[in-house]
């Protein structure tokens, strides 16, 4: 869907009920959203919840640093303002933690991952670890939702991120790092395209 940077916090806020509700519950409440948009199958009652732990974050902001303070600071404030309690990195970090250490502990207590998907994104290993550990943690049960936002890229970009604007950006990544660890990236970022998510590109 599109988005702009002012609309984009309203979008998000759709999501809140569901954000609140114990993993399990929030799996079969996207799958009854997506079996009512396309008219299939009656979906199942939802699983009986068990006694099961309830993330500190509702939504884990991914970013390259360069959008910080644009419209990440936005973002981020207007989710705040709304009641969704979300993870950015340099507002939650306790001094004295290193910080891969800190990251990886708040991508494993948040709900969602809201992906800001920009066209310096892939040229930070920061990020692309990040998005590795956040599909991981999506394809790892409990419910975990991956949301891209794709500023100023397209979705095939980021399906093909080895030819399209991310093209450059890989290249060097396979002159300065392993193919395995690579590999895994660009893994990463076609899963991650081929998720519905938000559009937003400046107005053009």
């Amino acid at each position: 869907m599109a988005a702009s940077a002012s609309t984009l916090p309203t979008a998000f806020i759709s999501f809140r009920h569901r954000l609140r509700q114990p993993p399990l519950l929030l799996n079969h409440t996207l799958r009854t959203l997506q079996i009512s948009a396309t008219g299939g199958e009656r979906p199942q009652p939802p699983p009986l919840l068990l006694h099961q732990h309830r993330p500190s974050f509702d939504a884990f902001l991914s970013f390259h640093g360069a959008l910080r303070h644009t419209i990440v600071d936005h973002l981020y404030a207007s989710l705040l303002r709304k009641g969704v309690k979300a993870f950015k990195d340099d507002t939650q970090m306790e001094r004295g933690v290193e910080v891969k250490q800190a990251i990886s502990a708040a991508i494993g207590d948040s709900s969602i991952y809201l992906l800001l998907l920009s066209p310096g994104y892939a040229s930070s290993s920061f990020c692309m670890d990040e998005a590795v550990e956040i599909m991981k943690s999506c394809d790892g049960g409990g419910g975990r939702v991956a949301l891209p936002v794709f500023y100023l890229v397209t979705p095939e970009d980021v399906c093909l991120p080895t030819a399209g604007c991310f093209k450059e950006q890989f290249q060097a990544h396979f002159a300065d790092f392993t193919y395995a660890r690579v590999q895994g990236w660009i893994d990463a970022l076609s899963a991650i395209g081929e998720i519905a998510g938000f559009v937003h590109n400046n107005g053009r």
